[in-house]
């Protein structure tokens, strides 16, 4: 089952396209503003960058984290705004050299001088 939100946490067991894996790292932008997660696979060896949009609707009475409609007068969305819960907005696979790009390391390298091909 694909998830149309995550929790964007580094450290935290989730699916990506159907796989499990861990949130490894979370990218922000300059405002601080949560933008993407890099989440290692379990059962294979691969890096997958999840690009997150808002924060999402969660609320503990089953109704879809996404869906302001199926949800209870009782329900407390507005609070629920400030959790780490993100809408999922494309998934793909990265490799070694954009790794490095949405961490920064390529930056650090530059910054040191290592520009080493």
């Amino acid at each position: 089952m694909e998830a149309q939100a995550m929790f964007a946490f580094p450290g935290v067991i989730t699916y990506v396209t159907g796989e499990r894996g861990v949130v490894k790292h979370v990218t922000h932008d300059r405002h601080g503003e949560t933008t993407g997660a890099i989440v290692r696979l379990d059962e294979r060896p691969s890096l997958m960058y999840v690009s997150l949009g808002l924060r999402a609707i969660t609320c503990t009475c089953g109704a879809d984290a996404l869906r302001r409609e199926h949800h209870h007068e009782h329900c407390d969305l507005m609070s629920n705004l400030s959790t780490l819960y993100r809408e999922v907005l494309a998934v793909r696979e990265i490799d070694r050299d954009e790794f490095d790009q949405l961490t920064g390391i390529a930056s650090l390298r530059a910054e040191f001088g290592w520009d080493i091909g």
